[in-house]
């Protein structure tokens, strides 16, 4: 049959892939700012300029009081604090690590969320799960390669911004459909602009011209990312749309090679193939088990 491949070629993947492409290119833009600026200081001008764009799409589906009207307040703001922390360790990583790199060791991710759905939605992990959780350690391993090269701040926070982007996810999967998209992104952004405004104060630095530009690029592009998922989403099944995720850390390699200078040697290369195969093989495998993307909204995940 022919079926199976016209879902391949479903337009939604392909909105899905220019989302996803809009989030890389906003991280790029964090990574051009620099380590010289604050982590707090910069996730609160790109979140507050990724609003404008968020809001101007989310308004024409549901009103703006509809944001903080929460069926499971505490599960919602659960995956804004968990989320924030995310924006946090990943931000600070991005301007500190070679960018395909960062994105290798983020996208752990699904790693983390295998292990902790055994304690928080009491499922049964079985071998193939259980395979995908070491193809993704040992892809860790091959990348970082502790004992071979030094061991950099930057990749504990790798890993800790994806143990709070899978602590997210948890909370994103027991949500299901339960809330609204504009609670789900709106509640998050909000709150990250809030808490990050306030750490921010005592080490604000006023911006250069360029900065600004690059804070506005950066949420504009963060902003036309989650419109473009959410687009996407409104249209296509949630298991065609997750695995074009893993499209950014193509990206990365390509904008970290032309941009950056950064040419990933074999190794790491090695270690984000064995990574990006952990995460699909849990997609596949979660959704064949379960079935959980058709019942929890796809927004974006990670950092």
């Amino acid at each position: 049959s022919l079926q199976p491949f016209r879902h391949k070629m479903n337009p939604g993947v392909l909105v899905a892939l220019a989302a996803y492409f809009f989030f890389c290119i906003c991280d790029a833009f964090i990574k051009a700012i620099g380590p010289e600026t604050s982590v707090f200081q910069t996730l609160f001008f790109v979140t507050l300029f990724s609003f404008i764009p968020v809001l101007a799409f989310t308004l024409r589906h549901d009103p703006l009081s509809a944001m903080f009207k929460m069926n499971q307040p505490w599960l919602v703001m659960g995956r804004a604090a968990t989320g924030i922390l995310a924006g946090m360790f990943g931000f600070y990583t991005f301007t500190h690590l070679p960018f395909a790199e960062a994105y290798a060791l983020i996208f752990l991710a699904p790693v983390f969320v295998t292990v902790l759905s055994i304690f928080f939605l009491g499922e049964q992990v079985r071998a193939w799960r259980w395979t995908a959780v070491a193809v993704g350690l040992f892809g860790v391993w091959v990348v970082v390669r502790p004992g071979f090269r030094e061991i950099q701040v930057g990749h504990l926070t790798a890993i800790l911004a994806a143990m709070a982007g899978a602590t997210s996810f948890i909370f994103l999967r027991k949500l299901g459909q339960s809330e609204r998209r504009i609670t789900l992104i709106g509640v998050l952004l909000a709150a990250a602009t809030v808490v990050n405004g306030l750490i921010m104060l005592p080490v604000f630095k006023t911006p250069d011209m360029h900065e600004w530009l690059m804070y506005i690029l950066a949420g504009t592009f963060a902003g036309l990312g989650h419109v473009t998922l959410l687009a996407a989403a409104r249209t296509t099944p949630a298991n065609l749309i997750a695995p074009a995720n893993y499209s950014q850390i193509i990206w990365a390699v390509f904008i970290g090679m032309i941009f950056f200078k950064e040419t990933p040697d074999t190794w790491t290369v090695t270690g984000i193939v064995l990574v990006s195969l952990s995460g699909v093989m849990t997609l596949i495998r979660d959704e064949q088990r379960s079935g959980w993307l058709s019942r929890t909204h796809w927004v974006k995940k990670f950092p």
